[in-house]
């Protein structure tokens, strides 16, 4: 097809509605889809915010992922392509296609060489820092990696943070603002010995500590 109007990238079958969903290439990038009745084209999301989408995957749930390039993540829509989540991966850069297996409730990102598996295990939330804002991490004890999932009622700069117990610096995973919304931070570089941490997430106006067991 030579009229889709965009620079398509990623492309998904969607049996269930007989279309083709793609994702595109430049700034602001829109999602659409091809009905196969008639091959007409049509627009999901005109306005995603995000700059050259590399890949698109469905789970089990009807829920759909897109990986993009400018910001550097993965966000995930419900089944209507609303209430988008932000999944943000520290460590991936430029991802690829994406693939999603339903089996083990995995994606996996290709980044270069290498390939970021993001797990969606269930989340327990361990405590409330204060109206509208829910912390989590899963799992907990930690090993290849864990995920802190949080919700934010206005954009902030937020920054991620581990520190031994002696209150030392080991590593800022994330610095930056983020835009309201819910969003999951993966954590993968844990590249520091067993034993307990303290993970702190904060903004300048509030922070919430958690204790990070790392085995």
């Amino acid at each position: 097809m030579d009229n889709t109007g965009s620079t398509p990238n990623g492309i998904l079958y969607d049996e269930a509605n007989n279309r083709l969903i793609y994702v595109n290439w430049g700034s602001n990038a829109a999602i659409k889809s091809v009905d196969l009745a008639d091959n007409s084209i049509s627009t999901i999301v005109a306005n995603t915010g995000l700059g050259n989408i590399d890949g698109i995957d469905d789970d089990a749930q009807g829920n759909y992922y897109i990986s993009s390039w400018s910001p550097n993540r993965i966000t995930k829509y419900d089944a209507n392509f609303e209430n988008a989540e932000i999944i943000t991966t520290p460590s991936i850069n430029n991802p690829a296609d994406i693939g999603y297996s339903m089996t083990t409730d995995t994606l996996a990102v290709p980044v270069g060489n290498n390939v970021v598996f993001v797990g969606f295990e269930p989340i327990t939330s361990i405590t409330e820092l204060e109206k509208d804002f829910d912390l989590s991490l899963f799992p907990n004890p930690v090993s290849d990696y864990t995920t802190v999932s949080f919700d934010l009622a206005q954009t902030s700069q937020m920054e991620l943070a581990c520190f031994d117990v002696q209150g030392r610096l080991v590593k800022t995973f994330l610095n930056e603002k983020l835009v309201a919304g819910k969003h999951r931070i993966v954590l993968t570089d844990l590249d520091f010995p067993k034993g307990q941490y303290v993970l702190n997430l904060s903004s300048q106006d509030f922070q919430k500590s958690m204790l990070l067991i790392k085995e």
